[in-house]
């Protein structure tokens, strides 16, 4: 059984049906084509806005005035890893602020020197002393100010405490307190460190410095392209399925629909059907079939044989004076039975 006969009489049988159905398909395809392009993909992006960075520190200076062995008399240290009271007995500390420098920016600082006490880790004794404190609106984003501390006095307030408390452990921190405001954020450092004070030298034992850095994060949507391909390839398998749908409807009106069921049933009940000539005498009766596959059976059930008449194309059971036959060629019969 031919594929291509049977599939011509499927679109022919059903042509309106599998018309329709491609139709939806195609309009289908053509509605996506219009919506992946209409409703490209889309992401959401986050960024960081109005970054703004504040940071505090306290750096250190001593001015030679005393012992010259080390260093000449007038020379300002800075930073050292360790000073000595005989050469600079006064200690300098610069609190040091960074802010923006595009607007206004309030700060304000406390600088102290701590004096504390503490035995199993609990305070028994704190004094503090502030060294400087203020606070200044800036435009420059640079806050400064200055504070001495004469060590040597200091030590002998620190003996004096450490000597009313004989048990316990004595410290001195350097504290570095900081507030800001810049119109858009707010916020506060509290920073500290070790003041060391030995018989005859000093150092800050670590860090005094704090940063931080503020921003906004805003998410917004970004549109991409449309996939032009998928695009592309949608319209195309649309408008080739809308074009199938309209010969697929015209399909019954372009072929013999007769015929190609004659072909089909001849091909399925081939083994039921011989070649020959069918005899045309007018004592016969002939009796007319609907189609092919209805002769056929009628042979299987009087056990016979189909003769097939190629020059009349008629197909025929003869049983006696009795002819069942079916022709697709309306003409033939009619020439045939000289009607």
């Amino acid at each position: 059984m031919a594929v291509g006969d049977q599939l011509k009489l499927q679109l022919a049988r059903n042509g309106l049906l599998i018309a329709a159905v491609v139709a939806v398909v195609g309009a289908a395809s053509l509605a996506g084509a219009g919506y992946v392009y209409l409703t490209p993909p889309t992401e959401q992006v986050t960024e960081e806005t109005n970054r703004q960075q504040v940071a505090a520190g306290v750096d250190t200076s001593a001015v030679v005035t005393g012992n010259e062995t080390l260093y000449d008399r007038g020379t300002r240290l800075r930073n050292m890893p360790v000073y000595f009271t005989s050469a600079s007995p006064d200690l300098t500390l610069h609190v040091e602020a960074s802010v923006p420098d595009d607007r206004q920016v309030t700060v304000e600082h406390r600088l102290q020197v701590v004096i504390r006490g503490t035995r199993a880790d609990q305070v028994f004794y704190e004094n503090a002393t502030v060294l400087s404190g203020g606070r200044a609106t800036v435009s420059d984003g640079n806050y400064e100010r200055n504070a001495t501390l004469n060590v040597s006095q200091f030590r002998s307030e620190v003996a004096t405490v450490q000597s009313a408390a004989p048990v316990g452990t004595f410290r001195v921190l350097v504290t570095l307190d900081v507030s800001y405001n810049t119109t858009d954020y707010t916020g506060e450092f509290n920073t500290s460190a070790p003041l060391v004070i030995t018989g005859g030298a000093y150092w800050v034992d670590g860090d005094i410095s704090d940063s931080r850095t503020h921003s906004r994060t805003v998410t917004t949507r970004e549109v991409g392209s449309p996939n032009m391909r998928l695009v592309g390839l949608l319209a195309v398998l649309g408008v080739v399925l809308l074009v199938a749908g309209v010969l697929v409807r015209r399909a019954p009106t372009l072929v013999d629909v007769t015929a190609i069921e004659t072909q089909v049933a001849r091909d399925r009940y081939d083994e039921w059907i011989s070649n020959g000539e069918i005899p045309t005498k007018r004592e016969k009766e002939y009796v007319r079939t609907d189609s092919l596959e209805d002769l056929v059976d009628i042979a299987i059930d009087s056990s016979k044989r189909v003769i097939h008449d190629r020059d009349l194309e008629v197909y025929a059971v003869i049983e006696g004076d009795l002819v069942y036959f079916f022709s697709p060629n309306e003409d033939v019969v009619a020439d045939w039975l000289d009607v």
